[in-house]
């Protein structure tokens, strides 16, 4: 503009010039050429001085803007390079204009993003708005920047690239941080729904469970140790301990509990499990299992690692539904050298795998890579909850162990845990112990209280073959009534803890009100801490769990009655 304005005035200066020599201009014409001249040389003084303040401000601007400033050609060259770059970037101006951005700061990954914003620009489109792509620093560090880019053309038409970036590494990475915590809340969140939804459901499920277990004893006991139904009848009985079990896993993992763990043989544990998943496999799957020969003992709660044999191959039978195929089940010994221990975050050593193999549908990476987070499923609606993979993940861990996937669409999936093994046979302490003999009642007379009409019906009969005499109900007011008709006519009161209408907690309290000295059992499908708090507050002697009450209830009342009468045996204080 300046050099438009200046030639301008020339061109009026000459042609004034011009005129002299045809006409002297007169004192007054001449007067009014120098006020014409002085006013244009006063514009272009005052243009110029705009021009050199502007250019100071913008400099300034530049210079203490905390975003980085950086020009390039459509070569790639700098050619402008602020101090918030040198600050960001580690390149001073002197090394970095005149050098090619792409060989400064760029990356592969954060130049294909520049050159896709530049062709979008070029074609018209808006300019984006905050690009965030990923850059190096002159020390060879990574760090993520958010750029705001345009396209600029000088007089001359030629086009370069201004863009204004700044270092929103810890920014991200702080929101990145955020975002797990949060997950890992609403995770959290999540599992303490799953405990309490499991509390709910424990006292009813186990007094199904109690029901079950209770009447194949009975049902045992009636037929004769050879009969044919013994071998279904052991199966039902197992079955239903093994659920009783699940359900107690279930409540130790939304509670957040530890198990204790001892030494366990994986390889009779995962007969066991196979035996039960095979009644599940479809017609069209062959199931496979190799385990080397010996003992292969871990350390372990042989509950825990039986539900990760029946998930893990529960999974994979889904897997094979449609399609057929087969299941390849294997324990060995392994050797983890330094390197492969430390890619499974173990310490290097002897280890028995168990690797569960399919040859179904198989998972894309992005899935395979999320399969062990809670409430996550890749089956369809009403298939699964998402919780299976996360409870084995949840048992591995607290096992010690390592748990890897590995699969491809089409071609199955493959899943490998590792266990430290141990030398050591199962002790004691994981050996089926012999079962405590049941000591027979003498006539006692019992008063038993359930809501469940059927486990009312199924231990009366119990404790009747016991040698008790038993009165049951399924009303705990009604049991209330009768007792206090005839306190002194019972020798032992069994109550549940959850009952509608009346808790276990009121009916024993009104029970021992009325007699004090009166022996009391309580009952539940699920314990919390609080509760036998409660019941031992309130007065209670034992408090048992369901579903292992038919036995633990008669050695129970063997110790109660004991009890009683050695107290009964007491001289009076004083």
């Amino acid at each position: 503009m300046l050099r438009r304005l200046l030639g301008a005035f020339g061109r009026r200066i000459g042609r004034a010039a011009g005129g002299e020599s045809r006409s002297p201009p007169s004192q007054e014409s001449a007067a009014r050429d120098q006020a014409v001249q002085d006013s244009i040389q006063a514009q272009v003084e005052a243009s110029r001085a705009e021009l050199e303040r502007a250019s100071a401000r913008l400099k300034l601007y530049l210079e203490r803007a905390p975003l980085a400033c950086v020009v390039w050609d459509m070569a790639g060259v700098v050619r402008e390079w602020n101090p918030a770059a040198e600050q960001i970037f580690g390149y001073t101006a002197a090394e970095a204009i005149g050098a090619n951005a792409r060989d400064l700061i760029a990356t592969p990954s954060g130049l294909a993003v520049v050159n896709e914003v530049r062709s979008r620009i070029r074609a018209g489109d808006r300019y984006p708005d905050g690009v965030t792509t990923e850059n190096r620093r002159k020390d060879g560090s990574i760090l993520l920047c958010q750029w705001h880019i345009a396209i600029v053309r000088d007089s001359g038409g030629e086009e370069s690239v201004l863009a204004f970036g700044s270092d929103v590494t810890a920014s991200l990475r702080a929101r990145e941080e955020r975002e797990a915590l949060e997950s890992s809340l609403r995770q959290a969140q999540k599992l303490q729904a799953l405990g309490t939804l499991a509390a709910g459901i424990a006292h009813d499920f186990n007094n199904i469970l109690l029901a079950i277990s209770g009447n194949a004893k009975l049902a045992a006991q009636d037929l004769p140790a050879d009969h044919a139904a013994q071998i279904s009848i052991g199966e039902i009985s197992r079955a239903s301990a093994r659920a009783a079990s699940i359900v107690n896993q279930v409540l130790a993992f939304g509670r957040g509990e530890e198990s204790t763990h001892g030494p366990v043989d994986l390889g009779s544990v995962v007969k066991e499990a196979i035996n039960l998943t095979r009644a599940m496999a479809p017609m069209s799957v062959a199931t496979r299992v190799r385990i080397a020969a010996g003992q292969s003992i871990v350390r372990g709660d042989a509950s825990q690692l039986h539900q990760v044999v029946v998930n893990l191959a529960t999974n994979a039978l889904h897997a094979m539904q449609e399609s057929g195929g087969a299941l390849d089940v294997e324990v060995a010994e392994v050797e983890l050298d330094e390197s492969r221990a430390a890619a499974l975050h173990v310490p290097p050593g002897r280890y028995q795998r168990l690797r569960i193999s399919d040859t179904g549908v198989g998972m894309p990476q992005e899935l395979l890579e999320r399969i062990f987070e809670p409430f996550f499923t890749t089956k369809p609606q009403g298939r699964g909850v998402g919780l299976g993979l996360s409870v084995v993940h949840g048992i591995v861990q607290a096992h010690r162990g390592a748990i890897t996937a590995t699969s491809r669409p089409g071609e199955g999936s493959t899943f490998e845990v590792h266990l430290a093994a141990l030398d050591a046979a199962p002790g004691e302490d994981q050996q089926q112990t012999a079962a405590t003999p049941v000591h027979p009642g003498s006539g006692q007379r019992i008063l038993f209280v359930d809501d469940e009409e059927s486990l009312v019906y199924l231990m009366v009969r119990v404790l009747e073959r016991f040698g008790y005499r038993v009165v049951g109900f399924s009303d705990a007011h009604a049991a209330l009534e009768a007792f206090l008709a005839q306190p002194e006519q019972y020798d032992v009161v069994v109550t549940d803890l959850s009952m509608p209408g009346m808790t276990g907690a009121e009916f024993a309290r009104q029970v021992l009100a009325a007699r004090p000295d009166a022996p009391v059992i309580m009952t539940s499908g699920y314990v919390r801490p609080e509760d036998r708090q409660a019941a031992m507050a309130v007065g209670v002697r034992e408090l048992l769990l369901k579903p292992n009450t038919v036995e633990d209830l008669a050695q129970a009342l063997h110790r109660t009655l004991n009890a009683a009468r050695a107290a009964a045996a007491q001289p009076p204080l004083g």
